[in-house]
């Protein structure tokens, strides 16, 4: 059976849908992590493990949407406090677990929730374990920018069952 581990970068996914205006009624990030992963299980057979990270102020403001759907949160600082050098904790939190995870034996997919491309020297080690690459991001309809970079766009694999690139685009509208 193929398998994916899922990494979630809930600050990348989430902060720039807070710049967004939306109907109330057609909003629903609970819907967005439905069709994620059931697009996850469409495409690797099954999810081995997910792993969420974001800063603490949005495992609290989100805490009942991720553990309604089995996600429980990695905290990390933005930024720690006290720090000099103001850099970001939360994407390395994530790279420094996942590198761990994907030397896993069962592992065929992974899967990254996240248009940042500081995750490629990441996804470069799984292909090099043999694992397929599979990416998802914001919507690009909802952002003002692009919510996936180019060379991250680039290092999704090919699906062997659809032949096209793995890539899913988030959205919470309906």
């Amino acid at each position: 059976m193929s398998l994916a581990l899922v990494l979630i970068d809930w600050e990348n996914i989430s902060k720039k849908i807070r710049e967004q205006r939306y109907v109330p009624e057609r909003f629903s990030r609970a819907a967005a992590l439905k069709r994620l992963f059931q697009w996850i299980k469409d495409e690797a057979g099954g999810i081995f493990d997910t792993f969420l990270f974001a800063p603490i102020f949005m495992t609290y403001t989100d805490y009942q949407l991720l553990h309604d759907n089995g996600l429980f949160p990695f905290t990390c600082p933005k930024v720690p406090l006290g720090s000099p050098d103001k850099k970001d904790t939360v994407d390395p939190a994530l790279i420094k677990k996942a590198e761990k995870w994907i030397t896993h034996p069962e592992l065929t997919h992974i899967c990254l929730v996240s248009g940042d491309s500081d995750f490629i020297p990441l996804l470069k080690k799984a292909k090099k374990r043999g694992l397929l690459v599979m990416i998802s991001a914001l919507d690009p309809a909802l952002t003002k920018g692009s919510s996936l970079s180019k060379e991250l766009s680039k290092m999704a694999d090919i699906s062997p069952k659809t032949g096209r690139k793995m890539i899913h685009y988030f959205s919470p509208t309906i």
